[in-house]
């Protein structure tokens, strides 16, 4: 979590704060540039090809189907563990801290938030690194509950979680939480049910119906009016 915290502020400074006063497409193609970097260098170092993880989370079931087919287990757990908290101290910081707080002024209104006195790079960058390390836990979590890593697997869980930010509603944590979990049992249906090659077209086709019809994703951000 400290390496991608360091790491994902330090794109911050290079990629994005020179681009700040930009054209918003700007910024876009500079993280579009930089997922590409990014992929690269994970390439560079885990090749071409998925790699096994040393098996650390137990696999031991702890609810059955009836059939005998294991169901929930100790991994299972262990993924709750590690995530809820998280989402809990996150929601805690944004809610009720003197950072948080300049954190969605910021993110609401940036020119009128360096008025009242916040430090907006500083804010901006410190959100970098708490996605960065919120990150590094993810993917530590999802290496040891599938055993392997790929050097794509950022590509396709970043698209995962914007899905889920969008149809939560951008800007709103328990939208995300709640637009994750949506996506993740449309996953989990859709691969025991269908075919895994048909998840990804059923998960972005509903993107798109809800940019569509409903914008503001399942639960709207409150935006206050401005005279």
């Amino acid at each position: 979590m400290l390496l991608t915290a360091g790491i994902n502020a330090s794109i911050e400074r290079v990629a994005y704060r020179p681009l700040r006063n930009a054209p918003r497409v700007a910024p876009l193609i500079s993280a579009i540039g930089m997922s590409f970097v990014l992929q690269n260098i994970g390439l560079a170092f885990l090749g071409p090809s998925q790699r096994s993880v040393e098996e650390v989370m137990p696999k031991t079931d702890l609810v059955m189907f009836p059939s005998g087919r294991g169901w929930f287990g100790v991994d299972e757990v262990v993924v709750f563990a590690v995530t809820i908290p998280l989402l809990i101290a996150l929601r805690w910081f944004v809610a009720t801290t003197r950072q948080g707080k300049a954190m969605r002024a910021t993110a609401q209104d940036r020119d009128a938030s360096g008025l009242m006195g916040i430090d907006v790079n500083r804010t901006i960058s410190l959100t970098f690194l708490i996605a960065g390390a919120l990150a590094g836990a993810a993917g530590l979590v999802v290496a040891l509950y599938y055993g392997q890593t790929f050097f794509q697997y950022g590509l396709q869980f970043g698209l995962l979680s914007f899905t889920a930010a969008v149809l939560g509603g951008i800007g709103n944590l328990t939208g995300a939480t709640l637009g994750a979990l949506v996506i993740g049992l449309i996953q989990a249906l859709s691969d025991r049910f269908l075919e895994a090659r048909w998840t990804s077209v059923i998960v972005f086709g509903i993107l798109i119906l809800v940019l569509v019809f409903r914008p503001t994703g399942l639960i709207a951000e409150t935006q206050s009016e401005r005279a």
